[in-house]
């Protein structure tokens, strides 16, 4: 996955590893003034409800009435 494949393994791929498509795929801007977008990954349940996201548009502050 980090190193290309040797053609003597795998004569039929000739092309980049997946460690370098992936660092050259391109990086969506994130819009900070956008509306707030927050997928939701994973939660738990210990003492309480815990969601976690990532933020991927709009900003989220402490005191706008979500936490």
């Amino acid at each position: 996955m980090a190193e290309r494949v040797p053609k003597e393994i795998c004569n039929w791929y000739s092309g980049p590893s997946f460690f370098e498509i992936v660092e050259n795929l391109p990086v969506p801007e994130r819009k900070s003034e956008g509306a707030l977008r927050v997928p939701v990954l994973d939660k738990m349940r210990d003492q309480g409800l815990s969601i976690f996201g990532k933020v991927e548009s709009g900003i989220l502050t402490t005191g706008n009435g979500l936490i």
